[in-house]
C-alpha cells in the first residue's frame, strides 16, 4: 500500500498562469497522485504545464477544479475521452 505523503500547499494567485507555475513546480519537484485546485482557472494553467511536461492526466496524477466555468472544457487533450467533463459546457470529441 502506498503511503501517503502530505505537502504544504502551493499558494498563489487565482489566475490560470499560476497554475501553469505551480504545475511547472509540482512537475520538478515530483508528482502526487491528486492536485485540487482553487478553481477552474488555476486547473486549467495547470493542465497546460503537465501536457507540455508529458504529464498524462488522469494517467500520472488527477486534477480537479472547482468553480465549472466554461473555460474548463477547453483544456489540453480534450478529445482524449476522458471522463470528467459535465455539464453545459463540456465539449465532446
Amino acid at each position: 500500500m502506498r503511503r501517503a505523503c502530505q505537502r504544504e500547499p502551493l499558494v498563489g494567485s487565482w489566475e490560470a498562469r499560476w497554475g501553469y507555475v505551480a504545475g511547472q513546480n509540482l512537475v520538478e519537484d515530483g508528482l502526487p497522485d491528486a492536485v485540487m485546485c482553487a478553481n477552474d482557472e488555476v486547473a486549467v494553467g495547470l493542465l497546460r504545464a503537465f501536457a507540455e511536461a508529458g504529464v498524462s492526466v488522469p494517467g500520472d496524477v488527477s486534477v480537479a477544479g472547482f468553480d465549472d466555468v466554461p473555460m474548463a472544457a477547453m483544456r489540453a487533450g480534450a478529445d482524449d475521452g476522458a471522463p470528467g467533463f459535465r455539464g453545459p459546457w463540456a465539449l465532446r470529441a
